[in-house]
């Protein structure tokens, strides 16, 4: 045997279509919430869903109500920008833009290395 299809329930127990009673509604205030809309129709007996109410709102063309959008705390300055590796983990930016400068200062990288192994040798 087959099923019955769902039929949509558009009325109210009393015979009266819900998305014409919030039509009419709207029509006689336009600047009513959902809420208020919801609660005056339920004092007249016919019970709606806020999804329902957004529906007859923009199939009438009404605008919907905007939401207000959440304050934030502004944000802190945040740590310095940095690039990961080396024995302590990080390389902050500064200290490569110091190491930039130097080979600009000598004239290439391997001439860089090289002061840096003879310095290093000095050290030991």
């Amino acid at each position: 045997m087959a099923k019955k299809k769902a039929v949509r329930k558009t009325r109210s127990k009393d015979g009266v279509n819900r998305s014409e009673a919030i039509r009419d509604y709207l029509s006689a205030n336009a600047s009513a919430s959902n809420q208020e809309v919801k609660q005056a129709l339920s004092d007249k007996g016919i019970g709606v869903s806020d999804t329902l109410i957004s529906n007859a709102r923009k199939s009438a063309g009404m605008p919907l109500k905007k939401r207000r959008r959440r304050k934030f705390a502004k944000r802190g300055p945040g740590r310095p920008p940095t690039v990961a590796t080396k024995a302590d983990g990080m390389i902050i930016v500064k200290d490569l833009m110091a190491a930039r400068n130097f080979i600009s200062q000598v004239g290439s990288v391997d001439e860089a290395k090289r002061l840096v192994d003879v310095l290093a040798k000095l050290g030991e």
